[in-house]
């Protein structure tokens, strides 16, 4: 299935969508970062089709999240 929200990359938020698989419970997995699993920077708003999304785009222009501490392992190229 499409899971959506946002995900952390360098210095901000920015929308995304990545896939989840059932493997006896749902795992994210993130093709276009090529993570498996997804890490934690990835924040899930919904899962669901395209028709889904508009759904929260009111909400990402008045969204606010602040990073309050974490470390990112030197081999990740996204960071």
């Amino acid at each position: 299935r499409t899971a959506v929200g946002v995900v952390y990359l360098r210095d901000a938020f920015y929308y995304h969508a990545w896939s989840e698989v059932w493997l006896g419970e749902w795992i994210s997995l993130d093709s276009v970062l090529d993570q498996f699993p997804a890490d934690v920077t990835h924040i899930k708003f919904l899962e669901g089709d395209i028709d889904r999304q508009i759904d929260i785009l009111q909400l990402i222009g008045n969204l606010k999240i602040e990073v309050l501490d974490g470390t990112y392992p030197v081999e990740s190229p996204h960071r």
